[in-house]
């Protein structure tokens, strides 16, 4: 008998740092050489998943998708044969995929789901009760349910390296780049805002440390973020040495520029992420997130360890100690210089 070919959905709607590290699970799966590997996400991740080259198709589903789209997609999608589903996201939409999906289906295929640990996380946030690894490395965490899956249970997770090179040369247009940056010269990028406050390095650290690059070299600092960060426009108005391109640039195109750059400076975002897929050299500044590690050694984490860590999954909710933001305050910008001149010259 013919062998049955193996095909993969991978469901994950959102958002740009889960996309990122849950790319790692694409790449896991096709060095299987075994696996056609199908994503399923919103419409304006597409451009983002595609990258991956271990993403054979990429399936949208619009921005602004009704129930009643989403249910005609996946009766569609029950003709692909897909031999496996791994449900990566776990959110309203994806339990009304999974159901409708399976609803007087009967063709033989595996179904996973990523768990969200809500127990664990009860226990962590409220109890201070931890019982996830330390550090919880994110793009790992995406790849450990895959062993749910006969084909991946005898295998080693935390000795796989899941970094690939994204394929940027069919989506970036590097002459329309070239109008804003000029990325054929060195330079670091930073990427100084993040979406929720708690987890954002101070302001007057940032200033601190631009200066302090300033005076011991002549590289450029490139800061990246999106159109709503006005936490980063001041660097530019202050400093010869700050190209400010948050809010010109799409996500692809901030990726490629994190991938040509020295090095990345970065707090808990999705930009951090795209550093440890690529495998560009990064500094990681985390404060009381619970799981935004990374996961390969091109990025190294700059912490401070308090017993209140980590008190947050994504930086929302309020700081416990007298000195508000403490653990990312007592990330001292000279350190940060440091390692990053380490890192630049090695």
């Amino acid at each position: 008998m013919p062998m049955v070919k193996k095909k993969l959905l991978i469901i994950r709607f959102s958002s740009f740092g889960d996309i990122i590290q849950a790319l790692g699970s694409s790449k896991f799966v096709k060095d299987s050489g075994e696996f056609e590997v199908h994503w399923l996400t919103k419409e304006q991740f597409g451009a983002l998943v595609s990258l991956s080259p271990h993403v054979d198709r990429v399936l949208t589903l619009p921005n602004n998708a009704t129930i009643f789209d989403l249910i005609k997609l996946t009766l569609s999608l029950r003709k692909e044969g897909y031999t496996h589903i791994f449900d990566a996201h776990m959110n309203i939409r994806a339990h009304i995929f999974s159901f409708v999906f399976r609803l007087f289906n009967f063709s033989s295929y595996q179904f996973i789901r990523r768990s969200k640990h809500r127990l664990k996380r009860i226990l962590l946030f409220k109890f201070r009760i931890n019982y996830f690894p330390r550090p919880f490395k994110g793009m790992h965490s995406f790849v450990l349910p895959l062993s749910g899956f006969s084909d991946f249970r005898q295998l080693n997770y935390e000795s796989i390296d899941l970094r690939q090179n994204l394929s940027f040369e069919s989506l970036v247009d590097e002459s329309k780049v070239r109008e804003v940056f000029d990325f054929s010269k060195s330079y670091i990028a930073i990427a100084p805002s993040a979406a929720w406050g708690m987890k954002t390095w101070p302001k007057e650290h940032w200033h601190k440390l631009i200066s302090g690059i300033r005076k011991e070299s002549d590289i450029p600092c490139v800061v990246l973020g999106g159109p709503q960060d006005t936490f980063c426009q001041e660097f530019e108005n202050q400093y010869d040495n700050v190209i400010n391109l948050a809010g010109k640039l799409s996500l692809v195109e901030s990726s490629f520029i994190v991938k040509q750059s020295k090095c990345l400076i970065s707090a808990d975002t999705g930009l951090l992420h795209v550093a440890d897929l690529l495998g560009v050299n990064c500094l990681a500044l985390i404060g009381p997130t619970a799981f935004g590690f990374p996961s390969h050694s091109n990025v190294k984490t700059l912490e401070v360890e308090l017993e209140c860590r980590p008190c947050t999954k994504d930086g929302r909710g309020n700081c416990s100690q007298k000195i508000y933001q403490k653990c990312m305050v007592d990330i001292r910008p000279e350190i940060v210089q440091d390692n990053l001149f380490q890192r630049i010259k090695n």
